[in-house]
């Protein structure tokens, strides 16, 4: 069992830092990750070498919950190649004790009607938006204006967390949105206790 989990979670993360970083896909090992982003600041360099600015990448993972059913692990990453700013990710990634990859929100919850009800009362709370004011008035960008979950959720000690990255569901000067909606506020549709 723990070397299926190890295994799922080391995949996950090259998958993460592949995708964001390199906008590349494929099993690659960490070095040839490395390699690839050196020699691409090579070639910019050569290209431009009037530009003075550093790229650099800086990827922290760490365990944020975790119980004898799953664990949620979350990855953060921050990275400049040039332009007008930094890019920076939050990736959620959670596992069944199994070594599973969980998805689905159905293994957390029993009713996700219920949870979108309980996660977009907090998110109102949380950004001061009155229960009869448009998502779209109040400056986010749902689909249809009706809220909905990111797919970058996963859980903390204070409870269920859903991270809505830069760009997600507003403006680049809104930055990110990290809702965190205590255990106690999700009362009996967790499935863990």
């Amino acid at each position: 069992m723990d070397h299926a989990l190890n295994e799922q979670i080391s995949l996950a993360l090259r998958g993460s830092i592949s995708n964001f970083v390199f906008k590349s896909s494929g099993e690659q090992t960490l070095p040839s990750l490395a390699k690839n982003f050196i020699a691409g600041f090579n070639d910019f360099k050569d290209q431009f070498p009037e530009v003075k600015s550093i790229w650099y990448v800086h990827v922290k993972t760490e365990i944020a919950y975790q119980n004898p059913d799953f664990i949620s692990i979350v990855t953060t990453t921050d990275s400049y190649t040039g332009g007008a700013h930094s890019n920076n990710e939050v990736n959620y990634d959670n596992f069944s004790s199994y070594g599973d990859r969980v998805n689905d929100l159905k293994f957390f919850f029993l009713d996700k009607e219920q949870l979108l009800y309980t996660a977009e009362n907090e998110f109102r709370n949380l950004k001061n938006i009155a229960k009869e004011k448009s998502l779209a008035d109040a400056g986010f960008s749902f689909k249809n204006d009706k809220f909905s979950l990111s797919d970058e959720f996963g859980f903390t000690n204070e409870g269920f967390v859903v991270y809505f990255n830069n760009y997600e569901i507003a403006s680049f000067a809104e930055g990110f949105t990290e809702l965190v909606i205590p255990f106690q506020s999700l009362g009996t549709n967790y499935r863990f206790h």
